[in-house]
C-alpha cells in the first residue's frame, strides 16, 4: 500500500511512493513568526473553520497552517475550487496551506479494510464518516511534524462523535501535540452565539462569505434565529434571545447563505445528512418529503432504469481488484477507479440509501441519512463470497468480532501511540514559486504508515490481524445485479471454495454415508433429552409444593 498526493497545480494521476513515505505539498504565503506556537487546523474553507482560523491567528496568537484533505468531496473537485479555498485561508490569516489528495489512501487503507471486516455499525451504517477521520488525522499529524507544529485543531462541535475521533487519532499518533478546540473554548462560545455572529466577524475581517458551503451543517435557520432553542453550534442554551436583527441585515444574511436546514458530510465513500428537519426522527413520514438538497449520490427509485445492471466483481484475499460490467463490457481495475465506478452505477440504480437512528459514542441518539452506493455493493458481494470460502466456525467468530471492529471504528479507536516522544520533523526542500511565495515538498515520517501495526490502537491491531487472517482464502468472483435499489446476488465462484457439489447433491451419493446421520442425530439429541427430563422433575416438584 502507498499514500498518494497531488501537487496543487496538477491533476495528473498520483505517483507511487515507496517505503511508506508520503510527499506533502504545501504553499507557504509567508514565513511564520518564530516567537509564536504553530498550529495545524483541519480546514474546510467554510464559514466556521475560516472564522476559527482567523480567531486562532489574531486572538489566540498562533501561527496557523490550514490543511484540507481531498477525500473526493465536491469542495475539491477542480483546481479553481482548491485555489479559492487556498486564497480564503490566506485572507483568514494562515501562513501556509495544504490540500492533500488522500482518496486512494482512504479507499485502500480504510474503506477496503472495513469491507474486509464486514463492518456495519449497529447492523446498518457502513462507517463512511467514521473511517474518514483517522485518514484525515494521520496526514494532519504528518504535516504537524513537517511544520514543527506543537498544536493541532479541528472544527468539530462538542456534541458529536468527530471531536472524539479526531483527538484520539491526534493523541494516539503523537501524544505531545496539544489539541485546541474552539467549540469548547468559553471565550469563543461567548463571542459566537449564532451564524450571524460568524458572518459579522467574517465581514469585519474581510473573509469572503460567499465561498461558504451551500448547505449548512450546524444551524436550524440560515438567518441565525434558531437561538430560541438550544443552539447546536454552541451546544448550550443561550442567554435571553437577542433582539431581532434589522431587516436590512437579515435580508443581506439570507441572501448570502442557504436556507437549507440539513447538514452534510461528503467523501468518495458516502454522504451523510443530519440536523435541521432530520432531527425529528418521524420526518418525513408519509405526508412530507426529504429536503430537495439531499440524495446527491443516488437516483430516486421511481427514476431508476427499468433495465438492471449486471456486474462481476473479483476479489483477492477479501480486497476487490476488478469490476466487469457484463452488459456493456466495461472493465475497471485499480482500487480508487473501481470504487468510483461502483458509486456511479450503484447511484444510477438507487443503491445504498439508509435512514437510521444511531447511538453516538458521546451518549445520545442521533438521526442520520446516508448514501453509500459503492460501499453497499462491495459489502453484499464480499459477504456472499465469504459464505463460499470461509469455514463456518471461523465465520461465526469473525461475525462476533465484526461488531467490536465496527464499534471501535465508529468511536475513533484506530490509532495508538507510536512513541513516547515526538518523532523528528521531516527535512524541507524549498523552491520558489510565482508571487514570491514558497512551495515546499516534505518527506513525511514513515512511522505513521498504515502498514505499521504499532500505529493502530492495541484492540484494532488485534482485530485487523484477525480479520486479515480470515481473508486468506476469500478469493474469487461474485455476480450481482443492481435493480431498483437492490443488490441481488446471482452467483459466486472461487478456486478455494469449500462447497462440494457432489457432496450436497440430491441426485448422487457423492461420498456421504447417510446411514451415519442416525448416530449423529442421536448424539445431538442427548442434551435435549436430559433437559426435557430435568424439566419434568422440576414441574413435578412445583406441583407437589
Amino acid at each position: 500500500m502507498f499514500l498518494t498526493s497531488r501537487a496543487l497545480g496538477s491533476f495528473s494521476r498520483p505517483k507511487t511512493l515507496t517505503r511508506g513515505f508520503a510527499a506533502l505539498n504545501g504553499t507557504h504565503f509567508r514565513e511564520p513568526d518564530p516567537s509564536k506556537p504553530r498550529l495545524v487546523l483541519a480546514y474546510s474553507g467554510g464559514l466556521d473553520t475560516s472564522c476559527q482560523l482567523s480567531w486562532l491567528a489574531k486572538e489566540k496568537g498562533y501561527e496557523v497552517c490550514a490543511y484540507i484533505a481531498d477525500l473526493g468531496q465536491d469542495d475539491t473537485l477542480d483546481q479553481s475550487a482548491i485555489d479559492a479555498i487556498r486564497e480564503k485561508a490566506e485572507i483568514s490569516g494562515a501562513y501556509a496551506f495544504y490540500c492533500e489528495d488522500l482518496k486512494e489512501d482512504f479507499v485502500e487503507n480504510y474503506v477496503f479494510k472495513s469491507i474486509q471486516a464486514s463492518a456495519l455499525y449497529e447492523g446498518r451504517y457502513l462507517l463512511g464518516t467514521s473511517i474518514a477521520r483517522p485518514c484525515i488525522s494521520k496526514r494532519q499529524v504528518e504535516i504537524c511534524k513537517a511544520e514543527k507544529a506543537t498544536h493541532i485543531s479541528h472544527g468539530s462541535t462538542g456534541k458529536g462523535n468527530d471531536q472524539v475521533r479526531f483527538e484520539l487519532a491526534y493523541l494516539g499518533m503523537d501524544p505531545t501535540l496539544t489539541c485546541v478546540t474552539m467549540w469548547r473554548d468559553p471565550e469563543y462560545l461567548e463571542t459566537f452565539q449564532g451564524r450571524l455572529d460568524l458572518i459579522d466577524y467574517a465581514e469585519r475581517e474581510g473573509i469572503p462569505v460567499s465561498a461558504t458551503k451551500k448547505v449548512s451543517f450546524r444551524y436550524r435557520c440560515a438567518c441565525g434565529l434558531s437561538l430560541r432553542r438550544a443552539c447546536p453550534l454552541t451546544d448550550r442554551r443561550p442567554r435571553p434571545p437577542p433582539p431581532p436583527p434589522p431587516p436590512a441585515r437579515l435580508a443581506a444574511a439570507r441572501a448570502r447563505t442557504c436556507t437549507c436546514d440539513a447538514s452534510e458530510d461528503e467523501n468518495c465513500m458516502h454522504i451523510s445528512y443530519e440536523s435541521g428537519e432530520l432531527e425529528d426522527p418521524a420526518f418525513p413520514g408519509h405526508t412530507q418529503e426529504y429536503p430537495a438538497e439531499m440524495w446527491k449520490k443516488t437516483t430516486p427509485l421511481e427514476d431508476t432504469p427499468d433495465t438492471p445492471c449486471n456486474l462481476t466483481i473479483d476479489f483477492v484475499k477479501g480486497n476487490p481488484v476488478k469490476v466487469t460490467n457484463v452488459d456493456d463490457g466495461t472493465v475497471v481495475t485499480g482500487s480508487l477507479d473501481l470504487f468510483l465506478y461502483l458509486n456511479k452505477v450503484g447511484g444510477e440504480h438507487g443503491v445504498g440509501r439508509e435512514d437510521i437512528v444511531e447511538n453516538r459514542f458521546v451518549g445520545m441518539k442521533s438521526r442520520g441519512c446516508y448514501e453509500c452506493p459503492g460501499g453497499a455493493i462491495l459489502y453484499r458481494s464480499h459477504l456472499d463470497l465469504e459464505t463460499l470460502c470461509m469455514d463456518r466456525e471461523v465465520m461465526r467468530i469473525r461475525d462476533g468480532l465484526t461488531v467490536k471492529f465496527s464499534e471501535l471504528a465508529y468511536n475513533g479507536f484506530w490509532f495508538t501511540c507510536v512513541a513516547a516522544h515526538r518523532l523528528p520533523a521531516a527535512p524541507r526542500h524549498a523552491t520558489r514559486t510565482p508571487h514570491a511565495r514558497s512551495s515546499r515538498t516534505f518527506a513525511a515520517d514513515s512511522h505513521l504508515s498504515d502498514s505499521n501495526p504499532y500505529a493502530r490502537s492495541p484492540e484494532m491491531t488485534f482485530l485487523r490481524s484477525t480479520m486479515e487472517l480470515s481473508q486468506k482464502a476469500v478469493t474469487g468472483s461474485v455476480d450481482v445485479r443492481l435493480f431498483k435499489g437492490n443488490v441481488i446476488n446471482r452467483g459466486r465462484s472461487s478456486p478455494f471454495s469449500l462447497y462440494n457439489q457432489d457432496l450436497v447433491s440430491m441426485d448422487i451419493e457423492g461420498g456421504f454415508n447417510a446411514e451415519m446421520s442416525t448416530g449423529f442425530i442421536q448424539t445431538l439429541s442427548t442434551r435435549l433429552k436430559a433437559s426435557a427430563a430435568r424439566d419434568l422433575t422440576v414441574d413435578a416438584a412445583e406441583a407437589q409444593a
